[in-house]
């Protein structure tokens, strides 16, 4: 396998940035896509058997379809210099494994458990895939925190680095490595593996972000039992007694050494870990605006409420005599919120302006005065009641009753005398 000099252009798109990790199986570089301009994660498999070169290439269609926030994608797959190529995104940033080794202690169990269930509904995915895809190498160093915050699945195994290889293994013929510590023991001794190898990976890779201590691997706990000692893997519970207790058992329940004895699947695992993660959590912290508004609700609107009935009574007392009275109020509480409403406006009898007809005219020159005319018949139109208005939650200045508009009577018309003509020459 040739190494790769920052410079090279590969398959005339990738430039290689930097090496980023090798191993036994492969390297891998920080190259740039040049047609993208993107930085993508460039993996140089090492693989002469005819046979594992169709795997990969399998390996890379099925990887290019896969689409889950928890999962790198893989961008392309070629073959240059009889060398065989797997491009993927490249999440920048330190691995949980380095981040937990720069720590005073573990990590909240709070962030686990988020973690745990973002991973397990990302194997969910990949085990219901045809044929099922499993990582096989799942452990601290293969994850990594986006920039939202959520956790990326990755694969360092063939290639240990800072930023090292970023690929999925499919079961079968395909290379796979694996870590000691997070590896079930049907792994270890070369056996066919399945959805619940991964289990038991997640399993070990919680309990060392939970505890800050490296699982004790699966080889010598079997030893252990083999010769009838005690399992050599403390439980979770002894090493953090301040954790729930059935998210402990949950966690030493993948574990197990038998596979048998395991959750069947990363639904089974999930539904366990929510189970004992949302009865032993402390209830979310409600939110801001909600507090607010009940506040508001129960102290702001009957404020409201008793400057608006103080400020009417006060309008109510200066008013003048025969004015239109103020109107009530009532306060109506609904949903626990109080609501102002006035009570109907009073019915208003107005009466009309005489009609054109003409009015009977005293004779001229004589004393009756308009008051003592004879009064005249004229009929009267009710008004229709006003609508009942609902104001707002802003508070508004009562506005002052207009005083009943009173009708004033107009004077009875009197014919003019007619004109005296005007003779030329008149005295």
């Amino acid at each position: 396998m040739r190494e790769l000099n920052p410079g090279t252009t590969i398959c005339g798109r990738y430039q290689i940035l930097g090496l980023a990790g090798r191993g036994g199986m492969g390297a891998v570089y920080a190259a740039c896509d040049s047609r993208l301009g993107l930085t993508v994660a460039l993996k140089q498999t090492l693989a002469t058997d005819e046979s594992l070169r169709r795997a990969f290439r399998r390996e890379g269609r099925l990887l290019a379809a896969l689409r889950h926030p928890c999962l790198p994608r893989v961008l392309d797959h070629f073959e240059d210099g009889g060398e065989l190529f797997l491009a993927m995104e490249y999440v920048p940033g330190d691995d949980l494994g380095a981040m937990l080794a720069h720590r005073d202690g573990p990590f909240p169990v709070a962030d686990v458990w988020g973690w745990a269930d973002a991973l397990l509904d990302a194997l969910e995915y990949l085990h219901r895939q045809s044929p099922p895809v499993v990582h096989r190498d799942i452990k601290p160093q293969n994850l990594k925190l986006a920039a939202g915050g959520g956790v990326v699945l990755l694969d360092f195994g063939l290639a240990r680095g800072a930023a090292s290889g970023q690929t999925l293994m499919l079961s079968g013929a395909t290379v796979a490595g694996y870590t000691l510590n997070y590896a079930p023991i049907e792994q270890i001794q070369g056996g066919a593996v399945d959805a619940r190898a991964d289990l038991y990976a997640l399993g070990a890779t919680l309990y060392h972000l939970l505890s800050g201590k490296a699982p004790v691997d699966a080889l010598a706990r079997a030893v252990a039992r083999l010769d009838g000692d005690p399992d050599p893997l403390p439980p979770l519970g002894a090493v953090r007694p301040d954790l729930p207790v059935a998210l402990c058992d949950v966690v030493m329940g993948a574990l197990a050494l038998r596979g048998a004895d395991r959750p069947a699947t990363a639904t089974e695992l999930r539904d366990a870990l929510r189970a004992a993660g949302c009865g032993d959590m402390p209830p979310p912290t409600p939110a801001p605006v909600r507090r607010s508004r009940r506040w508001a609700a129960w102290f702001i609107a009957p404020a409201l409420a008793l400057a608006l009935a103080v400020g009417l009574g006060a309008v109510r007392a200066a008013a003048p005599a025969g004015a239109a009275p103020a109107p009530d109020l009532v306060v109506v509480t609904e949903s626990a919120v109080p609501t102002v409403l006035p009570s109907p406006a009073p019915t208003v009898t107005a009466r009309p302006s005489p009609s054109p007809s003409p009015l009977p005219v005293p004779p001229r020159g004589s004393a009756q005065s308009p008051a003592e005319s004879e009064p005249v018949d004229v009929p009267t139109a009710t008004a229709s009641p006003t609508a009942t208005a609902i104001p707002t939650a802003a508070p508004v200045a009562p506005a002052k009753p207009r005083p009943a508009a009173t009708a004033r009577p107009r004077p009875a018309a009197t014919t003019a005398p007619p004109p005296i003509p005007i003779i030329p020459g008149a005295p």
